[in-house]
């Protein structure tokens, strides 16, 4: 059950087009995963970034329109995805410019953010429905509170900066990645007009 709290301003046009937008996400990341063949490596790198944007878009309309209260397992879980969206999109630049086909050996390290914020979110997450109903209840009466992540180990001002250096790391990752192999492009552009 749904209980009567305040909502936002303007709920019902954002909660509609979020939910378009997670249908939509999820859709694709799921045609790139399974139904895209070549190239499979890249395409599925780009399916886990797509589909962490996806499941924030669900998760943010679902408490925007108060619905969290019927799945209220669904709160949270996306929070360690957001660690998945930077690398996985690095890593698929990486992927179809050097045509790579599977991982190298030290990419893991770039999923220990998504690992660490994980474990530290898994006693929340295992928490009853009744717990969680409760916890949502008292949260949302401050819809401001929403975006506090105090159910983990570290204070809730902790992840949102961490994402922002994180991603911002990993665009200028990105950046670089495409500069260099715009230049090699040049360079051997340059080498076949040159007699």
């Amino acid at each position: 059950m749904i209980p009567s709290l305040p909502m936002m301003p303007y709920a019902e046009p954002l909660t509609l087009l979020m939910f378009l937008s997670a249908f939509i996400g999820t859709l694709v990341s799921f045609i790139l995963a399974f139904v895209n063949p070549v190239p499979r490596h890249a395409s599925r790198l780009l399916s886990v970034s797509l589909f962490s944007v996806a499941l924030f878009a669900l998760t943010s309309a679902l408490l925007i329109n108060h619905s969290i209260f019927l799945v209220p397992h669904l709160f949270r879980l996306n929070m360690p995805l957001h660690y998945l969206v930077a690398p996985c999109a690095y890593l698929y630049v990486r992927a179809v410019l050097q045509q790579e086909a599977r991982f190298r050996r030290l990419d893991w390290l770039h999923f220990v953010p998504f690992g660490l914020h994980a474990l530290e979110l898994l006693p929340f997450l295992l928490h009853s429905a009744a717990y969680k109903h409760e916890y949502l209840q008292l949260l949302l009466v401050d819809i401001a509170g929403v975006t506090k992540q105090q159910e983990g180990l570290l204070p809730g001002y902790y992840h949102p900066v961490l994402k922002f250096v994180l991603g911002t790391s990993y665009v200028l990752l990105q950046w670089r990645l495409l500069w260099r192999f715009g230049q090699t492009g040049r360079k051997a552009r340059h080498r076949k007009t040159t007699p």
